[in-house]
């Protein structure tokens, strides 16, 4: 089995949490405040307002706390247009005040953990983003962890596109089968992963929804911190 030489990351539930991505968290904290409401359905509201603030020009420039900001006034908006009555009963930036203090908290632990990986590893970002993945390392102080930062609104690509795993790869002049990838998703992170070459570590939080299907051997791992007993 070759070395592995780098590891590449998810950023949205992986770096930031412990495999809960972010529809998953927002959910959690709007249905707390409004009452039940079906993740499937919640889903498609965000994915509809995810696919609308990446239409509108500045969502690149914008910090992690004013884009998730953006995202959940979107989200709002489209309950309301449903007249779905829970819509009003709670405050987005309320919502977001809650999601960054958590999502500072991780990226504070995680710091840690880049830190000693960085003696072993080349490290990397790819990650399906509104082209701002660079601006948050910078940020919340961590880009100069990594030797390359993959963004699908930046390459055209996004995951489990095999060719977006590749721009990460071309950077690091390494090839696929050197590299290992961590993602919180089955399908885009550990299935596109696997597909382009790499070792695919999946990083779950609490019981799985998306199980494997037999065909993808993955490590796995619950919190970021256990990759450094990983022996890759």
């Amino acid at each position: 089995m070759p070395e592995i030489k780098a590891i590449l990351f998810d950023f949205g539930g992986t770096l930031d949490n412990d495999g809960a991505d972010w529809f998953a968290r927002l959910h959690k904290a709007i249905t707390d405040r409004c009452g039940p409401l079906r993740r499937e359905e919640f889903d498609r509201y965000a994915l509809q307002a995810a696919d609308t603030i990446g239409f509108l020009y500045d969502t690149s420039s914008l910090s992690m706390g004013e884009t998730a900001l953006r995202l959940c006034r979107q989200i709002q908006k489209l309950m309301d247009y449903e007249s779905l009555g829970s819509a009003a009963a709670w405050d987005p930036a309320e919502v977001v005040e809650g999601f960054m203090t958590q999502t500072r908290w991780y990226l504070q632990r995680n710091r840690r953990v880049l830190e000693q990986l960085q003696s072993n590893y080349r490290l990397g970002i790819v990650s399906n983003n509104w082209g701002n993945t660079a601006g948050w390392c910078e940020q919340f102080g961590i880009h100069s962890y990594f030797d390359t930062i993959i963004d699908s609104t930046v390459v055209g690509r996004a995951k489990p596109d095999r060719m977006i795993f590749q721009a990460a790869l071309d950077q690091l002049r390494l090839p696929a089968a050197s590299c290992a990838y961590v993602g919180d998703r089955y399908e885009s992170d550990i299935l596109g992963a696997q597909a382009a070459g790499l070792m695919p570590i999946w990083i779950t939080n609490g019981p799985v929804q998306d199980g494997p299907d037999g065909s993808v051997e993955a490590h796995r791992i619950e919190k970021l911190t256990e990759l450094l007993d990983l022996d890759l």
